[in-house]
C-alpha cells in the first residue's frame, strides 16, 4: 500500500489540485467582479493548516483534501464562520448583493470546471495526415494480414490484377472479396513481395457482408484542428459526457447499475492519476477534463453545502422575499457537511475494500 501511495501521490495531488484550484478561482473572480470581499481562498476543507495573507484574503491549504472553498464576507459557507452575520450587511458582503449576482458567484465554480474541460479537450484534437499510397501502420494479431506476413510500413500497390493507388482503392477491393483468396503485391524496404490471404467475412456499416484483413492505416503526422472547430467539438463532447454521467447517476439511484462497482473514491482516483501520468501528459489531462466535468455536475446538484444547495437557498429567499434565518442556514450547512463527510467515508471504505483487500 505504501508503494502504491508513493508512486501515485504526486499525480493525485496534481489532478485534484488543478480541478479544485480552477473551481475556486471561478468563485473568487466572480466575487471580485461584483466587489465582494473574499476573506479566504482555501484548497481543502477546514481546519486550516497553513497559508499566507495577501491584502484582505487568506490563501491557505486546509486539512480535508477532497475539495476547497472561497470564503466570501457575509455568507455562511464551509467555514461555518457566522461572526459577520450578527450585524447589518455591508455593501461588500455577499448577502447585500442582488440575488442574480449571488447566483452567478455560486455557479462560477461549476462554469470554470466546464471551461477547464472544454479547453483541455479542445487542444487535444488533432487531424491525422496519411500517406497518399496504401501504407500499413498497425497489424491486428491473429487476423489474415498477420497470418500472411504483412508488416508495418509495407506499401500495398497491387491486389490480383488491380492496381492500388490509394488506401481507399485497397479497402474497396478487400471489402468486395470476403472469403476469396487474394494475391497482394507490396513494397518492403525497396524490394517487392507477393503474399496471399483470404479476407474475413464481417458485417459492414449497412449490414452487408464485407472482407477485412486486420490492418490499420499508417499515420504520417498529426496537425492541430482549427481553434473554432476544436472548441465546437469540445463543447459537444463535454455536453455528451454530462448527459452520460447524469444518466449513470440516475441508474445508480434506481439500482440499475451497482454503485459499488462504478463509483471511485480517492484510492481509485489516485490509481487512475498515476496510470495516466505514466502513460503521458495527454492521457493525464484527459482524466483532468473528465473528472472536472464530474465534479462540476456533482457541485451543481441542489444539495446542502454544495454550490447547487447555495443557489437553491438563494432562490428560496427570492421566492419568499425574505432572508432565511441564520439558525436555518447554519443547520442546513452543518447537515450538508455532515452528509458529505459520511458519503466520503462510505466511498473511501468501498475504495479500500476494492483496491486494498481485493488487490
Amino acid at each position: 500500500m505504501l508503494d502504491f501511495i508513493s508512486q501515485n501521490l504526486l499525480a493525485f495531488i496534481a489532478l485534484l489540485g488543478i480541478i479544485i484550484f480552477v473551481h475556486e478561482l471561478g468563485h473568487f473572480l466572480a466575487a471580485k467582479m461584483f466587489k465582494m470581499r473574499v476573506e479566504r481562498f482555501s484548497i481543502g476543507f477546514p481546519p486550516r493548516l497553513f497559508g499566507v495573507q495577501v491584502g484582505e484574503t487568506d490563501y491557505c491549504i486546509s486539512a480535508i483534501p477532497f475539495g476547497g472553498y472561497v470564503k466570501i464576507g457575509g455568507m455562511v459557507d464551509e467555514s461555518l464562520d457566522t461572526e459577520e452575520m450578527a450585524t447589518e450587511p455591508e455593501d461588500w458582503e455577499f448577502r447585500a448583493k442582488p440575488a442574480w449576482q449571488q447566483i452567478i458567484v455560486m455557479a462560477a465554480g461549476v462554469i470554470f470546471n466546464f471551461v477547464l474541460a472544454i479547453a483541455i479537450l479542445a487542444i487535444s484534437y488533432e487531424t491525422p495526415i496519411f500517406p497518399e499510397t496504401a501504407i500499413v501502420g498497425d497489424i491486428l494479431a491473429d487476423k489474415p494480414a498477420a497470418q500472411a506476413g504483412i508488416m508495418p510500413n509495407d506499401e500495398i500497390f497491387q491486389i490480383d490484377d488491380t492496381r492500388i493507388n490509394s488506401w481507399e482503392d485497397m479497402v474497396s477491393v478487400i471489402q468486395e472479396n470476403p472469403e476469396n483468396e487474394l494475391s497482394l503485391k507490396l513494397r518492403r524496404d525497396g524490394a517487392v513481395e507477393t503474399l496471399t490471404l483470404v479476407p474475413e467475412a464481417q458485417p459492414g456499416q449497412n449490414g452487408e457482408t464485407v472482407g477485412k484483413i486486420g490492418i490499420v492505416r499508417k499515420i504520417d503526422r498529426f496537425e492541430p484542428v482549427p481553434l473554432g472547430e476544436s472548441l465546437v467539438r469540445a463543447t459537444q463532447q463535454t455536453y455528451g459526457i454530462c448527459v452520460m454521467t447524469l444518466a449513470s447517476f440516475g441508474q445508480m439511484f434506481t439500482g440499475e447499475i451497482n454503485w459499488r462497482e462504478n463509483v471511485g473514491g480517492p484510492i481509485a482516483i489516485m490509481k487512475f492519476a498515476g496510470e495516466t501520468a505514466s502513460s503521458g501528459y495527454q492521457d493525464f489531462f484527459t482524466l483532468v477534463a473528465l473528472l472536472s466535468i464530474t465534479i462540476g455536475l456533482i457541485n451543481i446538484l441542489p444539495f446542502p453545502a454544495l454550490d447547487g444547495g447555495h443557489i437553491f437557498m438563494i432562490l428560496i429567499e427570492k421566492i419568499f422575499r425574505r432572508e432565511l434565518s441564520l439558525k436555518v442556514k447554519i443547520i442546513v450547512q452543518q447537515t450538508g457537511m455532515l452528509a458529505l463527510l459520511c458519503l466520503m467515508a462510505v466511498v473511501l471504505w468501498n475504495d479500500v475494500m476494492k483496491h486494498v483487500f481485493n488487490g
